[in-house]
């Protein structure tokens, strides 16, 4: 009688993801990530990834959870800040299974979220010429981030 046996090694968590890369889309307002799936699941299915992103000056963004297997980017949504604007950003990524988290990824590539452009055609108007108080008028910026929450200026009278 012969008697075969197979032998698998026990389920672990997976491996880490690779290839992670950060861009930013200026005409979307979106700071993305992608990657690639890990090597391997660790035997049991991979159920989401998190992102983890931060500067090198050490300001993080929490961390976010994408479900699902397929999952390899961080879109259409994008990640939630806060990025601050003209700071170098890197992230890594963790797969999860029912048995734990994976190492996180190499880190990725650095990218920075510009500086809004200044506001356009600035008017200054007063409402009549015995006022002492006028308004101020402008077109947003041509370029625009996540971090633009307010416009700050002063005027001066003429001499």
């Amino acid at each position: 009688m012969l008697l075969f046996v197979s032998c698998r090694p026990p389920a672990s968590a997976p491996s880490a993801p690779t290839n992670v890369v950060a861009t930013y889309s200026t005409s979307q307002n979106v700071f993305q990530a992608t990657w690639s799936a890990p090597a391997s699941d660790g035997g049991s299915p991979v159920l989401g990834y998190s992102v983890a992103c931060s500067s090198t000056g050490g300001a993080a963004v929490p961390a976010q959870y994408f479900p699902g297997a397929g999952t390899l980017s961080t879109e259409p949504g994008g990640l939630a800040g806060p990025f601050l604007p003209n700071v170098p950003y890197t992230c890594s990524v963790t797969a999860s299974n029912a048995l734990g988290n994976s190492p996180p990824s190499a880190r990725s590539n650095e990218v920075s979220i510009p500086l809004p452009s200044a506001p356009t055609l600035v008017q200054f108007s007063t409402a009549c010429i015995c006022s002492d108080k006028g308004g101020v008028s402008w077109s947003s910026p041509v370029t625009t981030t996540s971090g633009v929450y307010e416009y700050q200026g002063d005027a001066k009278a003429p001499i």
